[in-house]
């Protein structure tokens, strides 16, 4: 099975294809969404989110879908000693 997805406005002639092929079985968002983290982690590091991927399997559209990007912030604090200041 050969996923691949295109996100509308960014190389609108590339097609990115995942590199786990074993996803079958999978409902279309989940698929989507899968697409979107691959996105995330290759060329849309700085993307603005939602963003538009079109999925097809085999070659086959699987559709269009919106996909928002979470964002959770964790921030951790240390104290600093003012004397040394």
């Amino acid at each position: 099975m050969k996923i691949e997805y295109a996100v509308i406005g960014a190389n609108k002639a590339d097609r990115y294809t995942l590199k786990n092929n074993k996803l079958g079985g999978l409902c279309p968002q989940s698929l989507a969404e899968i697409c979107a983290e691959d996105f995330s982690k290759h060329d849309g590091w700085g993307a603005y989110w939602p963003i538009d991927i079109v999925v097809f399997v085999d070659g086959k559209l699987i559709g269009l879908f919106t996909v928002a990007q979470e964002f959770n912030p964790i921030f951790t604090a240390s104290m600093l000693d003012l004397s040394q200041t």
